[in-house]
């Protein structure tokens, strides 16, 4: 194993850093990157289409203006159909992206919101608690594609 020069620590971290500055540089990480070019990515493990679509965070930018509409068009849909809760269901770093969204039109209209971040046994039971299921709009965000926990637990919900 080898040891550590801590008197060089930082010394030896900054030649590094440098160097994969060097090599993003080299390599036109950068630009590649917003160009959605897949090839960043091993193809072996995922595939290209795989790569493609988890860089459509790229483009939420300019989408977010079609985004947001679309969301507050969804919202007065349910509440004219009678609906009095809503609940987000999303996991990871697209909770974040949601709940920022919602904190730009923190006007949600007149129903009660809910959003999960986890399937932690006692969150759900709270939830289910809180809201009557049958006037509850229900709202999947994820952007991964499928994946079993969101899936089962918009299908919890919706059942």
């Amino acid at each position: 194993m080898a040891t550590i020069d801590k008197q060089n620590l930082g010394e030896n971290l900054r030649k590094l850093y440098e160097a994969e500055l060097r090599a993003m540089e080299r390599e036109q990480l950068l630009s590649r990157l917003w160009a959605s070019d897949a090839t960043l990515w091993p193809s072996d493990k995922f595939g290209p289409d795989h790569a493609r679509e988890n860089l459509e965070f790229l483009h939420i930018p300019e989408r977010l203006p079609q985004l947001t509409a679309e969301a507050l068009r969804e919202n007065r849909e349910a509440e004219q159909e009678g609906l009095t809760n809503k609940i987000l269901i999303s996991f990871g770093t697209v909770h974040h992206f949601c709940k920022a969204v919602l904190d730009l039109h923190p006007d949600g209209g007149n129903m009660n919101f809910l959003a999960l971040d986890s399937c932690h046994p006692g969150i759900i039971r709270k939830a289910e608690s809180s809201l009557e299921p049958r006037k509850t709009f229900i709202i999947l965000v994820n952007k991964s594609g499928y994946s079993l926990e969101d899936h089962s637990l918009f299908l919890y919900f919706h059942n």
